[in-house]
Order: C-alpha cells, then sequence, then structure tokens
C-alpha cells in the first residue's frame, strides 16, 4: 500500500491596521502601521509505504515541510526580515507478532535575516539547524481480563546556532538526551491504570518525572459510553525555551518543570446519523508555564506560580443524506493563583478561551462542497491582562474531488482577508490559497 501527498499555501498577507498602545488618556501614540511584507508561502509533501512480509510488517514514512515567511515588527515599523524553516522526518516502523519498533530521524533548518531592518530584539539574523534521533519499543500483552502495553524511548537532539548582532558573530551547540518508561494497564475493559518516568539531561541540566493515573471506563448500551479518569502529570520546559530566542520571543535558562493534577470526564455517544463526543477538565497547576509580553513587546515564558484551570470541548458531527455538519466548541475558564499582585486572579495568557467550529458540507458525486467559520475570543498576550489579543472570525471555503486513487482539493482560507495573530503577535496567513494532491494505492 502506497500514499503520496503534496500541499501548497500562498498568502500576500498585506495589512493596515491601528496600534492601541493602551493609554485611553494620550490618544496621540496611536498609529497606524502598513504591514507589508509578511507573505507566507508553505509547502508539504507527505510520502508512505506498508509493505508486508511473510511474519512482520514494515511501514515506512517521509515528510518534508518548507515555510517562508516575511516579517515585520509591532513596535517599529522596520524595513523587512525573512524567515525561512525546512524541515524533514524519516519514520521506520516494524510490526511482528506483540512488538513495535520505531526508528525516526527528523532534520530542520531555520534561517531569520533581519540584517536590514530593526526587528530582532536580540539578533540582526539567527541559522539554526536541529537534528532529532529516535527509538521506541512497544510490547502488546493481553490475557484473559488484562490488557498491557509498555514502551520504552531513547531519544537525542542536537541543535548548532549562529547569531549576528551588529556584526558579530557567536556560536552555540546545546544538545539533549532523554529516556522514557511508560506503562498503560487494563483490567477487565473497565479499570484503567498508566504510569510513566521520564529523564532528560540537557547543558548540564537534568530534569525528572513521574506521571501516573487511574481511570474507569462505563458502557450504557449500544449508543453512548463514557470514562472518568484522574490523572498527575508534568509538563517539561523545552529546549527551545530554554536556550533559544526566537525573533522577539526570548529564551529563559531558569525554568522549571510544571506539575498539575487533572480529573477529567469524556463521554461518547453514536447513532444512526450523528455521532459526537463531550470532554470535561478540572486542572490544578503548580510552577505553570506561561508566556507573556512586557511592556516592550519582548516575550518570554516564565513560572508563575500556581494556577486552576476548567474546561469543557463537545464535538457533534451529523450526516443527512449528501449533508455533513460539523460543529466543535470549546469554552475555558483559568485563573492565575500566584503570589505576584499583578498577575493574581487574571486569566492565563496565550491562549484563546473561547473557540467555535462550525462546517457544512454537501457531497455532488464525486465532489465535496464545504463551507466553515471559526471563531475565538479572549486571549491575552500578558499575565497582566493589560493587552488583548484581536479576536477571531474566519471563513472558509474547500472543493475536493475523489476518484480513487487520486484526491484532489483547492482551499480559500480567511475568505474576507481578515487580520489575526497567534499568541507570539505576528500575523497568521491572511486570505489563502491552498491546493492539495493525493495518491493511493
Amino acid at each position: 500500500h502506497s500514499l503520496v501527498s503534496a500541499e501548497y499555501l500562498n498568502a500576500d498577507n498585506e495589512f493596515s491596521y491601528e496600534h492601541n498602545n493602551q493609554t485611553p488618556k494620550n490618544s496621540n501614540d496611536d498609529y497606524s502601521t502598513n504591514r507589508k511584507n509578511n507573505h507566507i508561502k508553505r509547502g508539504f509533501v507527505l510520502l508512505k509505504n506498508q509493505r508486508d512480509f511473510s511474519n512482520f510488517k514494515l511501514n515506512l514514512m517521509a515528510i518534508h515541510r518548507q515555510y517562508d515567511a516575511g516579517v515585520s515588527n509591532n513596535l517599529n515599523q522596520a524595513e523587512e526580515a525573512e524567515l525561512n524553516q525546512k524541515s524533514t522526518l524519516l519514520s521506520a516502523n516494524i510490526k511482528k507478532n506483540n512488538w513495535d519498533f520505531y526508528l525516526n530521524t527528523d532534520f530542520a533548518s531555520q534561517t531569520y535575516d533581519d540584517s536590514t531592518g530593526e526587528i530582532g530584539l536580540s539578533e540582526d539574523s539567527q541559522d539554526i539547524d536541529y537534528r532529532k534521533s529516535e527509538l521506541k519499543l512497544v510490547n502488546y500483552t493481553k490475557l484473559k481480563d488484562f490488557y498491557s502495553t509498555l514502551s520504552i524511548q531513547g531519544q537525542r537532539e542536537e541543535t548548532d546556532k549562529t547569531e549576528t548582532l551588529e556584526g558579530t558573530s557567536s556560536n552555540g551547540f546545546i544538545s539533549s538526551n532523554s529516556i522514557s518508561l511508560a506503562q498503560s494497564l487494563t483490567f477487565n475493559k473497565k479499570i484503567k491504570f498508566n504510569h510513566s518516568w521520564l529523564s532528560r539531561s540537557s547543558q548540564n541540566t537534568i530534569y525528572e518525572s513521574y506521571n501516573t493515573g487511574i481511570g474507569y471506563y462505563f458502557d450504557l448500551g449500544s449508543t453512548f459510553n463514557s470514562e472518568v479518569s484522574l490523572s498527575k502529570k508534568t509538563r517539561l520546559p523545552t529546549v527551545t525555551e530554554l536556550h533559544l530566542n526566537q525573533g522577539n520571543i526570548t529564551a529563559n535558562s531558569d525554568l522549571e518543570p510544571e506539575e498539575f493534577y487533572e480529573l477529567n470526564l469524556q463521554s461518547n455517544f453514536r447513532f444512526s446519523q450523528a455521532n459526537g463526543k463531550l470532554e470535561l477538565y478540572i486542572r490544578d497547576s503548580k510552577d505553570t508555564i506561561i508566556y507573556s509580553y512586557d511592556a516592550r513587546g519582548i516575550g518570554r515564558a516564565s513560572n508563575e506560580g500556581s494556577s486552576k484551570m476548567a474546561g469543557i470541548e463537545s464535538q457533534i458531527n451529523w450526516n443527512i443524506g449528501q449533508v455533513q455538519i460539523n460543529w466543535n466548541i470549546e469554552l475555558v475558564d483559568s485563573e492565575n493563583t500566584s503570589n505576584d499582585k499583578s498577575s493574581n486572579g487574571n486569566q492565563l495568557p496565550a491562549f484563546f478561551h473561547a473557540s467555535q467550529f462550525m462546517s457544512l458540507g454537501y457531497l455532488f458525486n464525486e465532489v465535496q462542497m464545504t463551507i466553515a467559520n471559526q471563531r475565538r475570543y479572549n486571549m491575552y498576550y500578558d499575565s497582566a491582562n493589560l493587552v488583548k489579543a484581536p479576536n477571531q472570525n474566519i471563513w472558509s471555503l474547500s472543493a475536493n474531488y475523489n476518484h480513487h486513487p487520486w484526491q484532489l482539493g483547492a482551499h480559500i482560507n480567511n475568505i474576507f482577508d481578515k487580520y489575526y495573530t497567534g499568541f507570539k503577535t505576528e500575523p497568521l496567513p491572511g486570505r489563502s490559497f491552498i491546493v492539495t494532491l493525493s495518491f493511493s494505492s
């Protein structure tokens, strides 16, 4: 079995918008900016192949991504900068009896050039080469009323970086090694228990974590099932967060692991023409890792003490003849409970607290037409909740033609060319055109 798939996106991404400097008593310091260097081009190629031998299966996969973008600045009207990223993932998987063996390698590079402008608050240019190798072994054991999944994984990451500031270059090398053990146990198809251990060493720093969780699965007939679980989890700071500056996002080598407890309830339902799920969770976090910006627009990850979070996610899918409707809603309530008076009681920054996605599709023989709308609200850039991100209201249109073994797609995202940003304040694609092509055998 083989699959070949490719995707290409292009957006000119030119915007004019007003800067509000959050000073109501002095409206004269607000100004307008023309963003004329925010073009985005993105390419993606996927190759997959599966071979069946007499006593094992071999799966091969290769993925290549390329991303080119112009970068303007929110703080000063710099001339221009360019960001280029490339990555290639190679993966092999061997399945034999109750064993899985994985070998993955990842190569990536990033070039950031601001030699003619004033955008980078720390570098004029930056070149990064990244390599990752990963080995993973998984065993599946099944007895009468007992099911176990045990995995052992080793990983090495290497990063070479060259930075240039005012004509002076500096080089750096960062490496990390990690090993993890994880096991999931299921008893009588009802009770689930999982635990895992992870150790990672990087730049003379060693992080270790032990996570565990227990859950109960119950089935209420053929149309409804649910699972409730309680778990203790750890989020380790990434190598990028610790050691690599990214434009106006600066590294923080003092980050500590974030620990949190989570109570989760997930329910699923299925009827003849509809299916969906509902998930509720409550999370209590210690040493919460938070991204936020200061008054100069410089972003940084830091440990913000403690926080609380509660959320609800729902997904509903209807199939009525040739019509398909999908509706997803996510609502989150968060509270910073640290001892910092400027942040205590505020919402956590860096993510939207309310999101909704709805799509309507209609199938004409081998062609499916779909219109979709995404709305996202209530995100702050800073812990003090003084700077709020623009809300999003994005419409998209797509057409997909399926005629085995070929699939061809044409998509227009952000039809009305609305300006919106992710957390790092740089514009996401404006009106963009995407073409996809796949071949499977």
